[in-house]
């Protein structure tokens, strides 16, 4: 008979053993696949063993849970016998459960999935190796118990997936509202994340420019006649019509400007895609890129135009305003010594496309160039010499200037 040291010393031992399991199970599935990949491109130990356990995940539950129940059933019995021989059985059956259910429960359960939880890819690659000898070493019950497992499923109709590789589209929005609420993720990224949930589903209808607003060009006009247009209307894209009515393609600005002005359109001439209003944007965005084009046609049921829709319309659906697809800078030039720039463009960029000395102000923009030249917001039309530059306000906004002409002048001018 196994003296009471002996049986306590073995308690302990199979107590480990259950830890081992119950902490192996709760780390190794709360790893996210992608996480598994990672570590097991970079080498790191035990790493490999555990994704190929993964390959099956199937067998690798059923035999940590094989595993786990031999030696919690150990446990249990030695436990009784032992109390059953120093009690009588009635009440060293009692005293071993309730014994029992609290150490396999407490250091069992609780304890090394706590641990677990909170040291998942330690612990996973850890335990890798152990498990797999022991896989092998319970081969032959693992197959059968996997394969009961399997026949029960099918009869009751259940998924057999186990696992889910990737993070929900609820999960990842409430870890993003958790992050933010922490101070991890700040408001504008949160906008951001929240616009791109929103962005699933997304119809072009939705982000066309209305036909109403179309700002287009005949196609008997000239390249020249078209940089002015540009340069008028502010736009870097222009759609071609032909009769009125029929789109036959687009002309970029800086094709426009790369060409002799009496170029005829049709010889600068891109072609657009034409896309249903009810189209996805975000799948318009995906041909648009593949086909390396920026604007799209957009037309109704009964084949009649609706509008249209750039590339541009579409991020910006996604990420809020950005430039301008064309204006790299939010700087376009519209002649050989001329620009049109943003207010928020960079001076900079004003000096490297016109070959300029403009000098750096605080703020770093052409409108805060000009706010320190004027002392003040300038008005639309005033203009003011700085250095080899003349500079144009062409559009106030909410007491900001929002658009200015940069001509590059031969000789100095003295302010107007």
């Amino acid at each position: 008979m196994v003296t009471e040291p002996v049986a306590a010393v073995a308690v302990v031992g199979l107590l480990a053993a259950s830890a081992f399991f119950s902490g192996s199970e709760t780390a190794i599935f709360s790893l996210e696949s992608h996480r598994i990949t990672a570590m097991a491109e970079s080498d790191a130990p035990g790493a490999a063993t555990l994704a190929r356990l993964l390959d099956d995940p199937h067998r690798l539950l059923v035999t940590v849970l094989v595993g786990n129940n031999v030696v919690n059933i150990a446990v249990a019995s030695l436990t009784t016998a032992v109390f059953v021989a120093r009690f009588d059985a009635g009440v060293g059956t009692l005293a071993a459960t309730l014994v029992v259910s609290v150490l396999v429960l407490l250091f069992g359960e609780i304890v090394p999935k706590s641990y677990a939880v909170g040291n998942a890819e330690a612990v996973a690659r850890r335990v890798a190796r152990p498990i797999s000898l022991v896989g092998t070493a319970l081969s032959p019950v693992v197959t059968a118990f996997d394969a009961a497992n399997e026949g029960i499923r099918r009869l009751v109709g259940g998924a057999r997936d186990i696992e889910r590789p990737y993070v929900t589209r609820e999960e990842l929005a409430a870890l993003v509202g958790a992050a933010a609420e922490a101070g991890v993720v700040d408001a504008d990224e949160r906008a951001l994340i929240d616009r791109v949930f929103r962005f699933d589903g997304v119809e072009v209808r939705e982000v066309m420019v209305p036909r109403a607003d179309i700002v287009a060009i005949d196609e008997g006009a000239t390249a020249g006649e078209a940089v002015e247009r540009c340069a008028a209307e502010r736009v870097n894209r222009l759609p071609v019509r032909r009769d009125d009515e029929r789109v036959v393609g687009y002309v970029d600005l800086r094709d426009l400007v790369d060409a002799e002005p009496g170029t005829p359109l049709s010889d600068l001439l891109l072609p657009v895609v034409h896309a249903y209003e009810g189209r996805d944007a975000d799948d318009l965005l995906e041909e648009l890129q593949e086909r390396r084009l920026e604007l799209a046609i957009v037309f109704d049921e009964f084949g009649a135009v609706e509008g249209l829709v750039t590339a541009e319309d579409i991020v910006e659906e996604l990420v809020g305003e950005v430039f301008d697809v064309g204006e790299p800078r939010a700087v376009s030039r519209v002649g050989p010594t001329r620009a049109s720039a943003r207010g928020v463009a960079p001076v900079s960029a004003v000096n490297d496309l016109l070959g300029l000395d403009l000098p750096s102000v605080e703020g770093g923009s052409v409108a805060a160039l000009l706010s320190r030249e004027f002392g003040d917001v300038p008005a639309v039309g005033e203009s003011v010499a700085v250095g080899e530059a003349r500079l144009t306000v062409r559009g106030v906004e909410e007491n900001r200037v929002t658009r200015v002409l940069v001509e590059r002048v031969e000789e100095k001018e003295g302010e107007s």
